[in-house]
């Protein structure tokens, strides 16, 4: 009986099967030598299934399961258990004599077996089959190809393939998607860098195979045709069949391929016998692999199939017949039947002949008007009249020459006969006898022409057309009487047919008809038609000499023409509409039609219903500056900004006569730059018509390398037209690259410029300004356009006040399901429904939430269902009949939120499971409520809410994707409470690499990768930003330091500040002596209990001793205590349980300027050694990042950094914990970036790295390649080299980002760096190396010094306290340095400094030992402060503590090395100087020749110096 169970008073197991299956057993436990009460295994208690429905089942496919009983089960849903061999069956409905259990699909490919369904009914057991109450019941189960026929074919497909197995899809034949290709793997990878816009790094040859027919065991598809074949060889192609994502099991035995196959291609390379009698074309086809007796064989000519003559035919000869074949020249399409399509030479082409064999006119002679039918019998016309090209050919003497006339108006068209009406030939009828013959007839169909003579069958001739006496009414509207009185020349047989209005036919009648003797009068009175305005020809049929004719004065004869009039109604009073537009403006008259257009404010109103009578078009939306301003006023948030298009701006503005190269500053080329030869310059843009700006901001790029001569920029803006002008933003100087100037105005301008003053004659190459444009003309004319004129209409206000324009303010709920049914509440300004008795019209997302009551302050609507093939992008549209759309801020939306665990969210309706690639598209938004299986990928472009009411969530994935998209866990207000592990899945060797992401990643990205990062002053669009929100539980703080020592073998510790440490938390103490072993006397422990928020009990003794200091030295109070850190949290992301054997752990990344804000988040097994790029947490060329940050983190065990900020501005590293990282911790990487705040991080144990870049062989806790960033109150410990390091580079090491070529960070300014800690780090506390020397202007090395400022620097402990190699105009203020194992200041070289009394060093205290029995003739072998080489040196205000006869001061730092050789004799400058238990003031090295200036006698302790 094994056990499940066992404590002291009970024990639980599952009991075996009975050993009877014909009667009941009565037997015993047994517990060593103790007997349990009698057991019965009752045959009546035994649930008996008599049947399992579907007993095949696919792995591949969700499936629902019915199980009925032979005999009563009682079950209890909750408890039931059933197992499909290893999986689980959700129990979904049940009754006391059938259960339905759901079967998830499964993605492991599982081979077909007869395997057993475990059904557990609480308290009676497994259940049994009906023939032998033993046996548990079995079902077949698995997902397999057993073979596929034929294995060869066409190398240009077409092979029909059968594929034979187990487990497809039948009655969703969708479902099944098979391909070939040449090698084995998912085309995951393929569709998504695809659907990203990115180059895939792999190729494939993949065909597709489109399904024909599909049962459970059977799928027949055929193969694609195949244009151009990759090669002219065997390729072997593997099936790949999928379903859902699961691809079947092939036994290794079996050999599931298909060969595109040179030996199996039906070749043709030639035609002959070809024949065209009476509408048949009949050819050879001459190659090989052509015809086996066995097969279907298909030739196809154009989009017509042939006979084939199989009794003639043969492998190497196809013999073809095709009936009724339009006229022209074709490549057949030869199929043969289990081969493929055939590989036809280029020169076999079939060609057919035009035949005419008679033509027939309904009578011989006719009007020069035309309009007598002819018919034109044949071989090879076209069914499409408007393909036929045919024409007359006319013979007169008259026109001396023949001429030809194209024929326009046709009747039929067929492939035996063309019936059509003779064109009008009145442009040539001059004479009044005027008579010409139809030579020929010339038809071309598709290249192929034939002519035939007319025997000079038809004759036109003045002499019987029909001439219009008279006409009335040639201008009208509809339905008013339009009257011919026609004379016919002629009494035979004539009689009026029809009238065309041109292709309308009119409603016309014959009055009255008077035959004479040699002619007839005809009277026609016609209602004029309901057609559009515009110019018809009008075709009066008289039979049978076809179309009457006007006569001019001077005897020209022409067909009449009828003007279908427009007449518009104008507007009684003037029209309004909602800023939104939406509005339906009827427009009335006569002779209107969709094809006319409709304008308001000159912007086309499209038309939406079209009648004679009436159009009606909606209203466009048009913002207006009052309309923003009312906006602004109400507190609606939308963003309105955008770059000015060059269609806004007029003729630019520029200098005098050199105005013309101005759109060198407009035209998005780098290279090319405005400018004008003088100082001052401007320019800018000019708004066009009633447009105006408000202004955001102004972008500028000057010329490459003339930022220098660049000052007094100012963006200003004119409201009077350019008469004057009003500074908006200011700066002093320029950068390389882009530079902003931003407003904060509210006002409207016609006219925005950049001025400045250049030395290099302004040379500006690109230009941007931002802003909402805006018309300051709220009242439109509304005009109808039609091909000849434009009607004025009236006037259309917009108008913002709250009857005209509703608004949107709120929305409650703000979320609901999709299923619908919620009752919706739109709160807002709806003063127009007081006017209104329609009910207004609401969708949400493009669903329709169906109003059911509403107020001038309230809109309530239930939604509708949306499901998962109805996705759109979040958008929330109120519409008032006869006002238009409301208007609401970019902040006021409803969400229809799924449920992860809701079958009705996915596709096909089947939840994800292991090896899925699911995509959130935009516009769906799911909350993640159950864990989830191990995604393939995860790409969110809509959004990913995690359940805050769930106790746990666990995501597993290889990929996490957030490209536009939104993944939040919390939110900064309201925290995450409950515990998410996101454990991201990977291996180096085996996963791809993703382009621009990486992989085994976390990545968030705007739209438009792979754009590199977004330039300075770009503004992006809220709805293109991709969004990364992880929040986790908000702690009392992430570290602190011990308020007392905490001794080595300690189960308590005491923090100097509060802290909620709890049951279970991790935390490290930092190493607090110089290092003594390989890991810094670190102690990393586990809480037992917080006793009282500063007492902390741990599980186990401390390793070592962690001193608690506040020292007081020359005054000063030092805060040299140990530091605690927290490195739990509740919200866990780590690589997986591999990531530590490869060194290969989650990379989160942010591009593009994504939204990355994580705080409060515990990394685990993170970043990616040997892969440069690929880090814990990393803002990757993504621009401005501002808002966005990396805060209140652990951050451990780190396989190549913690954080890292490239090409990014602005934004912030704090309050994180890092501990036990490969390589630079905290890293700034090109020198690029500006802006950015790294403080309040602690950084414990940076260890050195092979695996990235060669300077992480000596590691820094900070390291940074730009200056320009704000570093204060960090700590950096226990490092294999640096605390801090500036390695700045001369140029980034990716200088050409957004076009800035000329970037020079050893010469940039200083952010800042304030109170700063370093300690107990092995080499040196604060490192300059190999240059800081900063210049006014950074990247002209003539430029003058600009001082720098460090300042509060605490050094203790480490190896050197602080060392620079090449150190220029840089001052360090309030240094506090203590008990290093080196110098504790070092500098070798002090250059590009001007003399000045500014201190390099001042308020400084170094103390070599702080012990209180400090031993005098103590010499450590190294100084408190080295000097530099080179003049002006100045210190100021040293302390010097208990150097003994170590010696205060060196002169002269390294100048007998070969690299820094100097002779000497520098002078440095000393001012307040004082000194305790150091009795060596300098400690004389070679040259031995220095000049020391002591200015007031405190080096030497001599009154007045």
């Amino acid at each position: 009986c094994s056990i499940k169970y066992i404590d002291i008073y009970k024990i639980i197991c599952e009991m075996p099967s009975s050993t009877n299956s014909s009667s009941d057993l009565s037997t015993r436990l047994r517990i060593q030598d103790k007997y349990s009460p009698v057991f019965t295994y009752s045959i009546e208690h035994t649930p008996i299934v008599s049947s399992i429905s579907p007993n095949s089942i696919s792995s591949a496919i969700t499936t629902l399961i019915e199980i009925k009983f032979l005999n009563n089960i009682s079950t209890v849903k909750n408890n039931t258990v059933i197992r499909i061999d290893e999986s689980v069956c959700t129990v979904v409905n049940y009754t006391i004599s059938w259960i339905v259990c759901k079967l998830s699909r499964n993605l492991t490919s599982l081979p077909v077996a007869n395997v057993n369904a475990y059904i557990y009914i609480p308290d009676k057991g497994y259940a049994a089959t009906l023939n032998n109450y033993l046996d548990i019941p079995t079902v077949d189960y698995g997902f397999e190809i057993y073979s596929i026929s034929p294995s060869y074919g066409s190398i240009y497909g077409g092979t029909n393939l059968s594929i034979f197995g187990f487990g497809f899809a039948s009655n969703e034949s969708s479902l099944n998607v098979v391909s070939l290709s040449d090698s084995v793997g998912s085309d995951s990878y393929t569709i998504l860098v695809k659907a990203l816009g990115l180059q895939s790094s792999l190729t494939r040859h993949i065909e597709s195979c489109d399904i024909l027919f599909a049962s459970f065991h059977v799928i027949i598809c055929t193969i694609n045709y195949i244009r151009t074949p990759l090669q002219y060889s065997d390729n072997s192609l593997l099936l790949g069949l999928t379903i859902i994502g699961a691809s079947p099991y092939i036994s290794t035995d079996r050999v599931v391929s298909f060969t595109q196959s040179l030996n199996y291609t039906p070749v043709v390379y030639s035609v002959s016998n070809q024949n065209l009698s009476n509408g048949v074309t009949s050819f050879d086809l001459i190659g090989y692999n052509l015809f086996d007796n066995t097969t279907d064989v298909y030739v196809i000519i154009g989009e017509q199939s042939c006979l084939i003559d199989f009794l003639m035919s043969d492998v190497s000869r196809l013999v073809v017949q095709c009936f009724d074949l339009i006229s022209g020249e074709y490549k057949p399409t030869v199929l043969i039947s289990g081969l493929g399509y055939a590989e036809v030479n280029s020169d076999v082409i079939i060609s057919v002949d035009l035949d005419i064999q008679s033509i027939n006119f309904s009578n011989t002679i006719g009007s020069v008007g035309g309009g007598v039918r002819f018919f034109v019998d044949g071989y090879g016309f076209d069914y499409v009249c408007d393909n036929i090209n045919m024409s007359l050919v006319l013979e007169s003497n008259s026109l001396q020459i023949s001429r030809k006339i194209q024929v326009t108006n046709y009747f039929e068209c067929s492939f035996h006969q063309v019936v059509a009406y003779t064109p009008s030939i009145t442009e040539l009828s001059t004479l009044t006898n005027f008579a010409v013959v139809v030579e020929s007839v010339e038809i071309i169909v598709h290249g192929k022409s034939a002519k035939i003579s007319s025997l000079k069958l038809f004759q036109y001739s003045s002499a019987v057309s029909p001439i219009i006496s008279s006409y009335h009414n040639q201008k009208s509207v509809y339905n008013n009487i339009t009257q011919f009185h026609v004379h016919v020349p002629s009494i035979n047989s004539t009689q009026f047919e029809s009238t065309w209005f041109g292709r309308y036919q009119g409603n016309c009648n014959q009055t009255s008809m008077s035959i004479g003797l040699v002619s007839t009068n005809i009277s026609i009175s016609c209602f004029t038609p309901t057609i559009a305005a515009g110019l018809y020809t009008v075709y009066v049929e008289i039979s049978p000499y076809g179309y009457a004719v006007l006569k001019s004065g001077i005897g020209h004869l022409y067909l009449p023409t009828y003007q279908s009039m427009l007449s518009v109604d104008k507007f009684t009073a003037n029209e309004y509409s909602s800023i939104a537009g939406g509005k339906h403006l009827k427009i009335t008259g006569e002779g209107l039609s969709s094809s006319l257009t409709v304008r308001v404010c000159d912007i086309n109103c499209p038309i939406v219903e079209s009648s004679y009578n009436e159009v009606i078009c909606e209203v466009p939306e048009y913002r207006t500056t009052k309309y923003v301003d009312y906006i602004d006023g109400l507190g609606i948030a939308i963003d309105m900004i955008e770059t000015v298009d060059a269609s806004l701006s007029s003729t630019s503005i520029g200098y005098g006569s050199y105005s013309y190269n101005v759109k060198y500053a407009f035209d998005q080329l780098y290279t090319a730059y405005y400018s004008h030869y003088t100082y001052g310059c401007f320019v800018g843009i000019k708004m066009t018509g009633n447009n105006r700006i408000r202004p955001y901001r102004m972008r500028f790029y000057p010329a490459y390398q003339t930022a220098s001569s660049i000052s007094d920029i100012t963006f200003e803006g004119s409201q009077n037209g350019g008469i004057t002008y009003i500074a908006l933003a200011s700066a002093d100087l320029a950068n390389e690259g882009w530079n902003f100037l931003s407003t904060n105005s509210t006002d409207w301008f016609t006219h925005l410029r950049y001025k400045a003053y250049d030395s290099s004659y302004c040379r500006i190459a690109e230009l941007k300004f931002l802003g909402v444009v805006a018309s300051s003309n709220d009242n439109c004319n509304v005009n109808i356009h039609s091909s000849d004129t434009v009607i004025h209409v009236g006037n259309l206000t917009y108008s913002e006040n709250n009857i005209q324009t509703a608004k949107i303010l709120s929305v409650n709920p703000l979320n609901g399901t999709s299923l619908g049914g919620t009752t919706v509440t739109l709160t807002g300004l709806f003063n127009s429904l007081h006017h209104t008795s329609i009910f207004p019209n609401v969708t949400i997302n493009g669903i329709n939430c169906s109003v059911i009551s509403y107020s001038i302050s309230y809109i309530t609507c239930i939604t509708g269902y949306r499901g998962p093939d109805n996705i759109q992008t979040r958008k929330l549209s109120v519409h008032i009949p006869n006002y238009g759309f409301a208007v609401s801020g970019d902040d006021v939306f409803y969400i229809y939120m799924d449920k992860w665990s809701e079958l009705t969210t996915w596709k096909n309706q089947n939840l994800p499971v292991d090896g899925d690639f699911v995509w959130i598209p935009d516009g769906q938004s799911i909350v993640l409520d159950v864990d989830t299986p191990l995604l393939e990928f995860l790409l969110i472009q809509g959004e990913l809410y995690f359940d805050n009411t769930k106790p746990t969530i666990n995501l597993d994935a290889y990929y996490v994707f957030v490209y536009g998209g939104l993944l939040q866990i919390g939110t900064e207000d309201q925290p995450y409470n409950n515990n998410v592990t996101i454990t991201i899945h990977g291996d180096r060797y085996k996963n791809i690499d993703i382009p621009e992401i990486g992989y085994k990643c976390i990545a968030v990205a705007s739209l438009g990768l792979p754009k590199e990062s977004q330039s300075s002053g770009f503004h992006l669009p809220g709805k293109d930003q991709g969004q990364l929100e992880i929040h986790g539980q908000k702690r009392l703080r992430t570290w602190t330091k011990l308020a007392t020592t905490a001794y080595a073998g300690s189960l308590t510790i005491q923090t100097s500040e509060p802290v909620d440490f709890k049951s279970g938390d991790i935390l490290v103490l930092s190493g607090t002596e110089v290092k003594s072993n390989d890991d810094f006397s670190i102690d990393i422990v586990t809480v037992a209990e917080n006793l009282d928020n500063h007492n902390i009990l741990l599980t186990e003794q401390l390793k070592y001793t962690h001193r608690s200091e506040i020292v007081v030295v020359s005054g000063r109070t030092v805060d040299l205590r140990g530091e605690v850190g927290l490195l739990s949290r509740n919200i866990v992301i780590q690589g997986d349980e591999q990531s530590q054997g490869q060194l290969f752990g989650v990379h989160m990344v942010a591009r593009m300027s994504g939204i990355f804000r994580v705080e409060n988040a515990e990394i685990r097994r993170c970043g990616q050694g040997f892969l440069l790029g690929r880090y814990c947490t990393h803002s990757h060329k993504a621009g401005n990042m501002e808002g966005s940050y990396v805060k209140a983190n652990s951050i451990h065990n780190s396989f190549q950094r913690a954080v890292t900020t490239h090409d990014t501005f602005y934004w912030e590293v704090r309050d994180n914990v890092a501990y036990d990282v490969l390589g630079h911790t905290f890293f700034i990487e090109d020198g690029t970036e500006k802006y950015n705040t790294i403080s309040g991080n602690l950084g414990i144990r940076t260890k050195l790295s092979s695996a990235s870049l060669s300077s992480d062989q000596k590691p820094a806790v900070f390291w940074t390649s730009g200056p320009t960033n704000f570093w204060y109150d960090n700590v950096g410990s226990n490092s294999d080299s640096f605390g801090f390091w500036f390695e700045l580079s001369a140029h980034p090491n990716n200088f050409l980002v957004d076009g800035d070529f000329d970037v020079c960070p050893i010469h940039e300014k200083l952010g800042e760096f304030r109170n700063n800690t370093v300690r107990g780090n092995a080499m040196i506390g604060l490192r300059i190396y190999p240059e800081y020397t900063p210049l006014q202007d950074p990247c002209d090395s003539n430029s003058d010094p600009s001082p720098q400022y460090f300042y509060d620097l605490i050094s203790f402990r480490n190896g050197l306290g602080f060392f620079s190699k090449r150190h220029g105009d840089l001052h360090h203020i309030g240094y506090t340095l203590i008990e290093n194992t080196g110098n504790g200041i070092s500098i070798v070289k002090y250059q590009n400094v001007n003399y000045n009394s500014d201190p390099a060093i001042s308020n400084a205290i170094i103390v070599g030992s702080l012990d209180d029995n400090f031993d005098v003739s103590t010499n450590f072998g190294y100084v408190a402060v080295w000097l530099p080489q080179n003049e002006y040196f100045f210190i100021n205000d040293i302390s010097i503590i208990n150097y003994g006869t170590s010696g205060a001061f060196s002169g002269c730092n390294d100048c007998d090395s070969g690299e820094m050789f100097v002779q000497g004799g520098i002078t440095t400058r000393f001012l307040n100087m004082t000194f305790s238990k150091t009795s060596r003031r300098i400690l004389w090295t070679p040259h031995y020749k220095e000049i020391f200036w002591d200015l007031d006698g405190s080096l030497l302790d001599i009154n007045g110096g």
